[in-house]
């Protein structure tokens, strides 16, 4: 029976399971050869624990800083053959896309801006009128007029600041008419 050289060395370590050790034993028992290499193994297993102690002048600092230098220079490396994405670059036909858009939104807004197509001698102000017949309310030079009959019934007239509200009563059907209107 002829151990191979893992074996040997887990023996020659003090790490071989039980069956190894076992195996190692009878083999012992066995050739000339094998007493030979088991007595190698039994001088390196003697001399192990000289080398399980690092001797005095062992520079941990200088190793250190080597080992991080060279953890350092191996990142740079992988960093300078990383691929990278090319960056997308926006063409002419996308830039006159969106000054087309700005030039839409721009304009949309000056389209939209109260006043812009006002005389300037119309007056700006509302003007809420309550009368017997109905409202009135008049805005540069239109007007809204909300009208009933002006000898219906009883009548009541009411406003605040920017509205005028009328509610009256029809004699006839005794239905109630609530008008009221607002200005801005």
């Amino acid at each position: 029976m002829q151990l191979s050289e893992k074996e040997y060395a887990l023996l020659a370590g003090g790490e071989a399971g039980f069956l190894t050790r076992l195996k190692a034993r009878l083999a012992s028992r066995g050739s000339r050869d094998q007493r030979t290499e088991d007595a190698a193994f039994s001088r390196i297993r003697a001399e192990m624990p000289r080398f399980r102690e690092l001797p005095e002048y062992f520079a941990w600092d200088d190793l250190a800083a080597e080992m991080k230098a060279n953890i350092l220079v191996g990142v740079e490396a992988g960093e300078a053959i990383r691929s990278r994405p090319a960056p997308v670059a926006v063409g002419w036909k996308a830039g006159l896309a969106f000054t087309g858009i700005a030039l839409m939104v721009v304009s949309g807004y000056w389209w939209q801006t109260p006043g812009r197509f006002a005389s300037h001698e119309a007056p700006l102000v509302s003007v809420l009128e309550a009368r017997p017949g109905g409202l009135e309310l008049q805005n540069r030079g239109t007007a809204l007029t909300v009208m009933y009959e002006r000898d219906s019934g009883q009548q009541a007239l009411s406003g605040g600041l920017g509205s005028v509200r009328a509610d009256y009563v029809d004699e006839e059907t005794g239905q109630l008419t609530v008008a009221h209107v607002y200005a801005e």
